[in-house]
């Protein structure tokens, strides 16, 4: 299926999950390979359209400016499970989870999203936003 997946880009390049620490069960993204999650960990979060991962990589960047939010087209494959977890199953996440996720066993970068094409959307949505870019 196709979706949308919000990562941290981290100084060095690499792509991250945006909210939980590779130590923790977080995991990185390879442009264009298949990404599961952690051992004792799943499933993947993604983004069913591009507003609601535009939003979400906003308010992100906004309350921890550390981060460096980018969104990627991606192919995933849906999860069977309703829920999100961590360390075999003791922190369960799905209250968290923010409008417009969809849950994925495996999921695909596939090529980044433009600033131009999530300013459009944004505009189109929410008429008197202004896109700012770090």
């Amino acid at each position: 299926m196709k979706g949308f997946k919000v990562v941290n880009k981290c100084a060095d390049g690499r792509l991250n999950s945006c909210t939980t620490p590779t130590m923790l069960g977080g995991v990185e993204y390879a442009f264009g390979k298949v990404t599961r999650p952690a051992g004792g960990c799943g499933p993947l979060c993604v983004f069913s359209n591009l507003l609601e991962a535009a939003i979400y990589a906003i308010c992100l960047e906004d309350t921890r400016q550390e981060l460096n939010m980018e969104i990627y087209y991606c192919d995933y494959e849906p999860a069977a499970e309703n829920r999100v977890w961590m360390n075999n199953g003791a922190g369960q996440i799905e209250s968290l989870l923010p409008r417009g996720t969809v849950l994925a066993d495996s999921v695909k970068l596939c090529r980044r999203v433009s600033g131009w094409k999530i300013n459009r959307e944004l505009k189109k949505a929410l008429p008197h936003w202004h896109w700012r870019k770090k």
